[in-house]
């Protein structure tokens, strides 16, 4: 018989990579997993090729039910690889065209046509456009106006005439003429933009749509608006987006004019009117906002110190004391902001004499303090992307910081640097932390980094061959509570410092972790995988019956077995496996069947 099955997405058992059971993020890059790379199996999408014929079917069915799961179910899979979607476009339009149809079936085809980019579309749109259904207008214009169908730009042009009814509708047409940047309806938002008496929602979506479409900035008309020293917060917020502009004016007079506006806006006690001022004057002269740095480089407002730090990076001189102050940005407690200003201290350091000033002022922040750990954080970032290694004994200190942020990120950049010589602080810190990890967990939440430092300082053992600490190595590598990737790190730095002696003992421990199974408590998978590619880093011919043992036992989808053949490769030139598809079926489809043979009952 065949029976219908109707359930939600699951996915397959089958897990394409080794690290389903990481207990922590991996912030930064980890080489353990680059050297080698580890290779995954492609994934092929398999779904029932009866589906597309079955979909278009209930298409055309009157059940409103059938005909969303139908539309949904084709958008679904659009992000897959199946193949026949187009042929369901006349009937997806066929139910978006029916004005009495059913609104949610109507959406869901609308949103599967748009998803199918069925530009073919457009006149049908158009037409459902005109009914005027927010809700559809909503999903279905914003297409139009990426396809470029200019003969929908009249029923735009219609919603802004007199009197201005729909909210939603008029808003929306307004978004449309700025977005296909309609020069003809510019006289017409100035209008409703300085209408006093219009809604408010009106009069700001047609100042942005003027900005959208290149008309501003219209000094005049936002002189009228600030006329009164206490105006209407409607009249700043209009005022400052048609003052909007993208490069300096010709006339001079008028250039001074409006950035005598536009400083006066920025002084607006509302951040969301300030904001605009001082985007327009970062356009045009960001050395007004560097002439006012009290003001807005310490606003309680973190998008306008955004600003003014890329005031600062556009003003920048190759001076101690002009750099610093940019520097000091660094350790804003808003996280965008002090990405902004270490992006623009990227770009300053490619001039050779801003590199050096900045060298100096960056150094001296790592000594600075745990109330500074934004500013260090960041400095340690910067300077090993410049591959400053004269950095590393003053990153050595932070590896006790107070913040995380800070002692995982210098365990990193210590790292990276390759500082050989404080390879023995580096190992000091990682026989505390083993110690302390075998004993409890860290408290305030810190293990994610915690673990993350100690996982770059034992890779950082191994990168730089430190054979001192295989003990501690091997210490930490053992099955004692700490995380399945920071032993895996450990293991893999033994393998590395090892690299072509075998290690009886180890690979014995190699062994171990790989065979344990214990019901209650299994080894990681991470950890077995890198067990077998410390076996093939260390070249252990008497571990080659092991590995070939455990290799031919799998199929040719599991990463461990492509670790087992990779380290047999390292030995004895065993071929590295060529992976087999992982065959996945996306969860059920609608109107998926199932055959079951018949049972007799």
């Amino acid at each position: 018989m065949m029976m219908l099955v109707l359930s939600q997405l699951c996915w397959s058992e089958h897990v394409a990579y080794g690290q389903g059971d990481l207990l922590a993020p991996i912030k930064f890059d980890w080489p353990m997993l680059a050297r080698p790379e580890i290779k995954k199996p492609p994934v092929k999408f398999a779904y029932p090729p009866r589906l597309v014929p079955l979909w278009i079917e209930a298409l055309q069915q009157s059940e409103a039910g059938a005909q969303r799961r139908a539309a949904q179910a084709i958008y679904r899979a659009s992000f897959y690889e199946v193949t026949g979607l187009d042929k369901a476009v006349p009937y997806l339009q066929a139910i978006v065209a029916k004005s009495a149809g059913s609104r949610s079936a109507r959406i869901a085809a609308a949103h599967t046509l748009i998803r199918l980019d069925a530009r073919e579309s457009a006149e049908m749109f158009a037409k459902v456009a005109a009914e005027g259904d927010i809700e559809l207008s909503l999903l279905i214009e914003p297409a139009l106006a990426a396809w470029k169908y200019e003969p929908v730009q009249v029923l735009w042009k219609q919603r802004l005439q007199e009197p201005l009814t729909n909210q939603g509708l008029v808003v929306l047409a307004m978004q449309q003429l700025g977005a296909a940047k309609v020069d003809a309806v510019a006289p017409r938002l100035e209008e409703i933009a300085l209408n006093r008496r219009a809604r408010i929602a009106y009069r700001v979506e047609a100042a942005k749509a003027l900005v959208a479409i290149g008309k501003t900035p219209l000094g005049k008309d936002a002189e009228a608006l600030l006329k009164y020293e206490k105006g209407p917060l409607v009249d700043r917020l209009v005022a400052g987006w048609l003052l909007q502009i993208n490069k300096p004016l010709e006339d001079s007079s008028q250039q001074q004019k409006l950035l005598a506006q536009l400083t006066k806006l920025a002084d607006d006690p509302q951040a969301a009117v300030a904001r605009l001022a001082l985007q327009a004057l970062l356009e045009i002269s960001p050395e007004t906002i560097r002439n006012h740095k009290a003001k807005w480089s310490q606003s309680p407002d973190a998008r306008i110190r955004q600003l003014a730090g890329q005031a600062f990076v556009r003003t920048a001189k190759p001076q101690a004391d002009n750099l610093s102050e940019l520097v000091s940005g660094l350790n804003d407690p808003e996280l965008n902001v002090r990405r902004t200003v270490a992006e623009g201290l990227k770009e300053l350091a490619q001039q050779p004499e801003m590199k050096k000033i900045l060298i100096d002022l960056l150094r001296k922040e790592l000594e600075r303090g745990d109330d500074f750990w934004r500013s260090q954080e960041q400095a340690i970032k910067l300077l090993v992307g410049w591959n400053h290694q004269a950095a590393a004994p003053q990153m050595t200190p932070l590896l006790n910081a107070k913040e995380a942020e800070v002692f995982a990120t210098a365990a990193w950049g210590l790292r990276r640097l390759k500082a050989v010589d404080q390879l023995p602080a580096m190992h000091r810190r990682v026989s505390e932390l083993v110690e302390l990890l075998e004993e409890k967990v860290p408290e305030n939440n810190a293990i994610d980094d915690v673990n993350e430092q100690l996982a770059q300082l034992l890779q950082a053992l191994g990168e730089m061959k430190y054979k001192e600490a295989l003990p501690t190595l091997k210490r930490a590598a053992q099955k004692n509570g700490i995380a399945f990737t920071v032993r895996s790190a450990a293991v893999w730095a033994v393998g590395v410092i090892q690299a072509g002696k075998s290690d009886s003992e180890f690979v014995k421990f190699c062994y171990r972790r790989i065979l344990d199974e214990d019901m209650f408590d299994p080894e990681g998978a991470i950890v077995k995988q890198t067990c077998a590619i410390a076996l093939g880093l260390m070249k252990s011919a008497e571990a080659v019956e092991f590995l070939q043992g455990q290799h031919d036992r799998l199929e040719n989808i599991s990463v461990f077995k492509w670790a087992c053949s990779w380290s047999l490769n390292q030995i004895n030139g065993h071929p590295i496996l060529e992976f087999d598809p992982i065959v996945i079926a996306p969860g059920v489809w609608f109107l998926d069947v199932v055959e079951t043979e018949e049972n007799g009952e």
